[in-house]
C-alpha cells in the first residue's frame, strides 16, 4: 500500500512539474507574443504618423501655393468687379509687416499705376493717403474731381480729374474668439452720412459707414486686409446707390478668397496640422517679434480651430521670459512637463500659473527662425500628456523645412517685388543726365521739369514713406536752391521750401561726405 502512495505521489510531482513547465512555457509564449502584438502596434502606429505627415505636408504645400497664385486670386477678384460694369478696378493689401497699404493688381487703366502706390497707415487724418484713410476709417466713399488725401503727381500724371471712383475697404468679420464669420454681409447695412471733413467739389462725392447687423454689433472684430478702388472713366456719370450696394456685396464675398491667399491663412493652416500631428488641443502660432519699451508683441498671432483662440491668447499672451523665449534663445522645442528635468504634472501651475487656470496641462514651444527674424509655435495639451521624443523631433523637423520654408518665401516674393520697383525707379534716377540738356523755365511743364517731381513721388511710393524732398546743389557756389521738389504731405509744407539749408544741415552733411 504505501509503496503504491508513493508512486502515486512521484507521478504526481512529475505531473506537477510538467504543468509548471508547461505554464512558463505558456507564459513565455504569452509574453513573446504580447511583445510583438505591442511592437506591430507600435509599428501600426509609427506607419500612422508617417501617413499623417505626408498627408499633413500634402496640404501644407496646397496652402502654401496659393501665396504664389495671389495675382490669379486678385485678378478673379477684377473680373467679378468689372462684370458689374465698372470700367476699372485697382486693389491695394495691407502689410501688416510694415504698416502699410500697397497697391497690388489693377484692370483696366488702373493697369498703369498697379504695383506703384505704397503708403503708411498714418494716425494723423491730417496726413493720410486716401487709401490709409479708407483702411482707418472703415468708410466707402464716392469721390469725382480731386481730394486733399490724393497723390498730387499721380492725379496729374494719369488724369484723374476725368474719372468718378468707389473707395472701399476689404473686410473681414471675427467673434469674440477670433473665429471668420463668413456671412456677415447678408444682413449689412451701408449708410450714407456727412462726411467728417466736408470740401466744396463738383461732381459725385459721398459717404457711407458700413451697419453691421445688431445680432453682430457686439463681440466682434473688423479686420482690414486692403482696399478697392474702382469706377467709371467718364466722371459725367453717376454710381447710383443700388449698383454701390451690389459692388459691396461682390467684395465682401471675395474677401475670403483674398485671405486665402495670404500669409496669416497659411499660418492657421500650419497651427492645425501641427496640432494635429500630436493629438493636442489646440496650437498658437507667433511671429515677426517686436520689441516694445511698453509691450513686446508679435505682428502676426493666428491660432488653430478649437475652444482656445484669441481670448485665451489675451489672457496668456507669450511672455518675455516664457517657454517660447526659452525655446527661441536656445533655438530647440522645449516642453512643459520635462520629465527628464524632473518635472511631475503638475509643472504648468508652477511656471506659468495663468495658462495653468485657463486649463493648460502640457504644451511644447518650436521656435521659428526665418532669414533674422523670429518667432514661436505653442501646441497645448488640456490633459495630462507623455511627450514621445520621436514624434517631437519629427514635427520640429517639419517645422523647420516647412513653417519656416513658407514664411520665407512669402518674404523673398516680397523682395522680389520690392526689387522690380527699384529697377523701375533705378530707370527714372537715370535720367536725371538728361536734365543737363534742357534749359528749364520757371513754370514749364516740359518732360524734363517733370523728371524731379517724378523721381520724388515714385521714391515716396517704393519706401511706402511720409515725405521725399529733393534738393538742388549748385557745386560752383557750395550751396543749395531752396526745396525743389517735394512728395508726400506737410502740415508745414511752405516753410519747408523757405527752409535755409545750413551747412549742419543734414543734405549738406551728405554733400560734405561724397567729397571729402
Amino acid at each position: 500500500m504505501k509503496q503504491h502512495i508513493s508512486k502515486f505521489f512521484t507521478a504526481l510531482r512529475f505531473a506537477q512539474n510538467k504543468i509548471i513547465k508547461f505554464l512558463a512555457f505558456a507564459r513565455s509564449l504569452f509574453i513573446k507574443k504580447k511583445k510583438y502584438m505591442a511592437a506591430e502596434q507600435e509599428k501600426l502606429k509609427e506607419k500612422a504618423f508617417e501617413q499623417q505627415i505626408l498627408d499633413t505636408l500634402e496640404q501644407v504645400e496646397r496652402a502654401t501655393s496659393k501665396l504664389f497664385n495671389i495675382e490669379n486670386v486678385l485678378e478673379q477678384v477684377c473680373q467679378a468687379i468689372q462684370a458689374l460694369g465698372f470700367d476699372f478696378v485697382s486693389l491695394s493689401l495691407v502689410s501688416p509687416e510694415e504698416n502699410t497699404i500697397e497697391t497690388m493688381y489693377g484692370s483696366g487703366i488702373a493697369k498703369q499705376w498697379a504695383g506703384f502706390a505704397k503708403h503708411y497707415l498714418e494716425q494723423d487724418p491730417q496726413l493720410r493717403d486716401i487709401q490709409a484713410d479708407i483702411v482707418q476709417t472703415l468708410q466707402t466713399e464716392i469721390i469725382s474731381g480731386w481730394d486733399r488725401r490724393f497723390d498730387r503727381w499721380i492725379y496729374k500724371e494719369y488724369r484723374h480729374e476725368e474719372l468718378v471712383r468707389v473707395f472701399t475697404p476689404i473686410v473681414l468679420v471675427e467673434d469674440n474668439n477670433g473665429i471668420l464669420i463668413e456671412d456677415w454681409f447678408t444682413n449689412c447695412k451701408w449708410e450714407k452720412i456727412t462726411p467728417q471733413y466736408e470740401e466744396s467739389r463738383e461732381g459725385q462725392n459721398e459717404v457711407f459707414q458700413m451697419r453691421l447687423s445688431e445680432d453682430l454689433q457686439s463681440e466682434r472684430e473688423i479686420i482690414v486686409i486692403g482696399t478697392v478702388e474702382t469706377g467709371y472713366s467718364s466722371c459725367e456719370k453717376q454710381i447710383e446707390t443700388e449698383k454701390l450696394l451690389e459692388l459691396l456685396q461682390c467684395i465682401a464675398r471675395k474677401s475670403i478668397e483674398i485671405w486665402s491667399a495670404l500669409l496669416p491663412r497659411v499660418l492657421e493652416t500650419l497651427a492645425e496640422r501641427v496640432k494635429h500631428l500630436l493629438n493636442a488641443d489646440a496650437a498658437t502660432l507667433h511671429f515677426l517679434y517686436k520689441p516694445d519699451q511698453q509691450q513686446s508683441r508679435y505682428i502676426y498671432e493666428v491660432f488653430s480651430s478649437g475652444e482656445i483662440g484669441k481670448q485665451f491668447l489675451k489672457a496668456c499672451p507669450p511672455r518675455n521670459n516664457g517657454l517660447g523665449r526659452q525655446a527661441i534663445q536656445d533655438k530647440k522645442y522645449k516642453i512643459i512637463p520635462d520629465l527628464s528635468g524632473n518635472h511631475d504634472n503638475l509643472e504648468m501651475e508652477k511656471l506659468n500659473p495663468k495658462a495653468f487656470k485657463a486649463g493648460i496641462r502640457a504644451m511644447v514651444a518650436f521656435p521659428l527662425l526665418v532669414d533674422g527674424k523670429e518667432g514661436v509655435m505653442y501646441v497645448l495639451f488640456r490633459r495630462e500628456h507623455k511627450f514621445i521624443k520621436h514624434k517631437l523631433q519629427s514635427v520640429d523637423l517639419f517645422i523647420r523645412r516647412w513653417v519656416v520654408g513658407a514664411i520665407s518665401y512669402t518674404n523673398k516674393i516680397q523682395q522680389m517685388r520690392d526689387g522690380a520697383r527699384w529697377k523701375f525707379q533705378h530707370s527714372i534716377t537715370h535720367s536725371l543726365n538728361r536734365i543737363l540738356e534742357y534749359s528749364i523755365p520757371e513754370g514749364s511743364t516740359s518732360e524734363a521739369s517733370n523728371l524731379l517731381s517724378r523721381i520724388a513721388w515714385n521714391s515716396l511710393n517704393i519706401l511706402g514713406a511720409d515725405v521725399v524732398n529733393i534738393y538742388e546743389y549748385i557745386q560752383t557756389e557750395k550751396e543749395f536752391l531752396a526745396l525743389s521738389k517735394t512728395a508726400g504731405r506737410l502740415k508745414e509744407e511752405q516753410k519747408m521750401r523757405e527752409k535755409i539749408i545750413g551747412e549742419q544741415n543734414v543734405p549738406f552733411l551728405l554733400i560734405t561726405a561724397v567729397f571729402s
